[in-house]
């Protein structure tokens, strides 16, 4: 039997590419912070987690 063993230790880039939308959604910045304009009032959880699930462009 082989034993691989990886000496690899998770960046915060990784940790942060592990992390599902809604707890993204907690800790980014407002997509729409230089854009008020585009704001949806929803508040700043809601606004992040749709641009989140929105197609990349």
């Amino acid at each position: 039997m082989i034993e691989i063993i990886s000496d690899h230790k998770p960046t915060n880039g990784d940790k942060i590419r592990e992390k599902v939308d809604s707890e993204l959604a907690e800790i980014i910045m407002c997509p729409y912070d230089t854009e008020p304009d585009l704001c949806n009032k929803k508040g700043c959880y809601d606004c992040c987690l749709e641009w989140l699930q929105q197609p990349a462009k």
